[in-house]
């Protein structure tokens, strides 16, 4: 990477997807990449330490940072710099909370969004989880993209469209 140090960040960066995603940015090194997760620090097994992460880490390559997505002070501080930022963070599928789905996917979404505008992060990439599509009572199996919306998901989108 020549010149000015370019950032970004991927929310949710310890969970399934964004660990991939993580280690994809930094073997490509197009970016610096700042994981930003809810952990007070990141937790790296034997295999990560020494691996991509755990160099980058060390070489400053990469950072952690620990942030709600409800609290927009951590995701401004987490945000600050970067040129994308990659949005993946959502809970746990299996949770039947409504509370903390709704919490996370649209209120915390709201806060990346206005977060991104006010720092002018040139770009945001969203990245959906398999709540949207978990109707609460029935497992996903073999699920993919052409997998239809549950009733409540409709509800939740109105109530997102008419907070915009």
């Amino acid at each position: 990477m020549g010149g000015e140090d370019r950032w970004c960040v991927v929310t949710g960066g310890r969970g399934f997807a964004a660990r991939h995603l993580v280690e994809m940015l930094i073997r490509y090194d197009m970016f610096l990449v700042r994981v930003a997760d809810l952990g007070p620090s990141i937790r790296l097994d034997p295999a990560e330490e020494k691996g991509t992460l755990g160099q980058a880490l060390q070489s400053g390559r990469a950072q952690y940072v620990s942030a709600g997505l409800c609290d927009k002070s951590q995701v401004l501080k987490a945000f600050q710099g970067a040129e994308v930022v990659f949005h993946m963070a959502a809970p746990d599928s299996s949770i039947n909370n409504y509370e903390l789905h709704h919490s996370v996917n649209v209120k915390g979404t709201n806060n990346v969004i206005d977060a991104c505008i006010e720092l002018k992060v040139k770009r945001l990439i969203y990245t959906s989880s398999p709540s949207v599509v978990f109707d609460g009572i029935h497992g996903i199996i073999n699920g993919e993209e052409s997998l239809p919306y549950p009733a409540k998901v409709f509800l939740v989108l109105e109530y997102f469209v008419k907070v915009m």
